[in-house]
């Protein structure tokens, strides 16, 4: 693969230590317990780690309680943190055994003394807020997706809704959301009141990824790439029967997937019986995510509905990768449409189809486009920009306390 080098326009110290924000200053010290449901390989456990890093730099104390057992922390966070675990079952239709959670995450609230409570995901952030309202803690919550059941009509679905807003009001909730569409979302089907609800521009951590932009390989074969846990939510269906279109075509194409889930063996026989063996491999969890976008022309995000924003979209930008993504939840903050990637309808297979066939063989506009990416990337969705607003938030949930 052939590769241009992108020369920054700022220096190695200012990407890796830029200078701290008015008011990070006044954080130091802060105590604060990141309250997850798992921490399984995912990008909302990712969004945690890279916050708790930034934080750390800025003075901020964390910790991190996970509802779940050790059995499902992925062996890259172990060194990385070392979690309170509860040993929930997950049951959260169970009345007793969220009660019996909600009573372990107090006591190690009322042990460690938090000055707020900063959660992830549903069933973190309805017993986080339960417990703030009890102890008098502050509690933000982060919303890192859209959810069906936030906007279903069905009666379990409303019931849901109405006791999780009863529990964010007692608790005088602040909130967190990866994206504008995100907060949207929240604020149309879960009636928050936009005014504490900060977008928090999902960021990942810029050095990480290698300066290149990504035109094709030399042996003319496209290589597509995909990342996230096999599950219908991100569309891998929709994605493998387009290349079997590419396929008929005559357009060489070759698809990596990474990542692991509930439907992979399903995955895995559709390319069987489909004959695409010699066009898809399945790669499982990767070592190291820069390596496989290096190994990327075109990455592929046809998600069905729920995303805030993937950070996948973010890294595979900052790699200099072309992305193509369902235009769904913040997919088009971060792309601009044939200007650094392409957005396309979700479940649209021919429109997936387009796009790839009017890339395939053109280099120039891949690394045109992958050079744009990386400069948006770089401006607007750092891991620096998305804890400033995150400090902002703690501010502002502190003076809101104190009254």
């Amino acid at each position: 693969m052939t590769e241009t080098i992108i020369k920054l326009t700022r220096s190695t110290a200012d990407v890796m230590n830029p200078p701290l924000k008015d008011g990070t200053h006044a954080l130091r010290g802060l105590r604060v317990l990141h309250v997850i449901d798992r921490l399984s390989m995912g990008g909302t456990q990712n969004l945690l780690m890279r916050s708790i890093s930034e934080l750390d730099r800025r003075g901020v104390k964390s910790q991190v309680c996970v509802l779940s057992s050790t059995v499902s922390t992925d062996e890259s966070y172990r060194d990385r943190v070392q979690p309170e675990y509860l040993n929930f079952s997950g049951d959260y239709r169970n009345p007793l055994t969220m009660l019996g959670c909600e009573r372990r995450l107090r006591d190690v609230v009322e042990r460690v003394g938090p000055d707020l409570i900063h959660s992830y995901l549903w069933v973190s952030d309805f017993l986080s807020a339960k417990v703030a309202a009890k102890t008098s803690t502050s509690h933000i919550s982060h919303i890192v997706d859209r959810r069906p059941w936030q906007e279903s009509n069905r009666l379990i679905h409303r019931i849901r809704r109405s006791s999780t807003k009863q529990a964010m009001k007692r608790a005088r909730t602040r909130y967190l959301a990866v994206s504008q569409a995100a907060k949207e979302f929240a604020c149309e089907h879960m009636q928050y009141d936009p005014g504490i609800v900060a977008v928090a521009a999902n960021g990942i951590d810029w050095n990480e990824f290698a300066e290149q932009c990504r035109p094709l390989n030399g042996n003319g074969k496209l290589v597509l790439g995909m990342a996230g846990r096999i599950e219908f939510e991100k569309g891998h269906q929709y994605l493998l029967q387009a290349v079997a279109r590419l396929v008929e075509q005559g357009i060489p194409v070759k698809l990596r997937i990474t990542g692991d889930g509930p439907l992979r063996e399903e995955t895995e026989s559709f390319v069987r019986s489909n004959g695409l063996e010699a066009h898809v491999s399945f790669l499982g969890w990767v070592a190291s995510v820069t390596e496989f976008y290096q190994a990327v022309d075109l990455f592929v995000v046809p998600s069905v509905n729920a995303e805030g924003l993937p950070t996948t979209i973010l890294e595979a930008m900052a790699s200099g990768c072309v992305v193509i993504a369902s235009d769904v939840g913040g997919a088009s903050e971060a792309i601009r449409h044939h200007v650094d990637g392409c957005l396309v309808p979700a479940r649209d297979v021919d429109a997936l189809v387009a796009e790839v066939a009017r890339l395939a063989g053109n280099r120039d506009l891949l690394c045109r486009m992958g050079d744009s990416a990386r400069a948006q990337i770089r401006q607007h969705f750092t891991t620096e920009r998305m804890v400033d607003v995150i400090c902002a938030t703690y501010n502002a949930t502190r003076k809101a306390a104190h009254g």
